[in-house]
């Protein structure tokens, strides 16, 4: 909503302001949940710390993908000249393709000399 509003100049409608609002507040009872729990002892759980990482970590990929359907959208419609669907879907792939890639590499890669090191021993 928020990133739709600044890139587009779409100001959002009552409707959107109260689904972001109500998906806020389940995030913060669920946030707030998982620091207040405690276990079936009555000791607080000591996980709590990685558990506010993961949220962030979930919080900081909608923003991500929040801005990748903004951008695609205004490419889509264009300013001078619209960008053809197929294209933009052609790029993603081709972008995809090539990140993972890249991080498969590197896992095995590591994995590989882990391998190696103990045959060595």
């Amino acid at each position: 909503m928020f990133t739709s509003w600044a890139i587009l100049k779409k100001k959002p409608k009552q409707r959107h302001v109260i689904g972001v609002s109500f998906a806020f507040a389940g995030l913060v009872f669920v946030g707030g949940s998982v620091i207040g729990w405690k276990n079936s002892f009555g000791k607080k759980v000591k996980f709590a710390s990685k558990s506010l990482l993961g949220i962030a970590i979930a919080l900081c990929g909608q923003f991500v993908a929040s801005i990748h359907f903004v951008l695609e959208e205004k490419l889509m419609k264009g300013v001078e000249k619209p960008v053809p669907p197929i294209f933009i879907i052609g790029s993603e792939g081709i972008a995809g393709i090539v990140i993972s890639l890249a991080i498969f590499l590197q896992i095995t890669t590591e994995f590989m000399e882990k391998i190696m090191d103990h045959m060595r021993t």
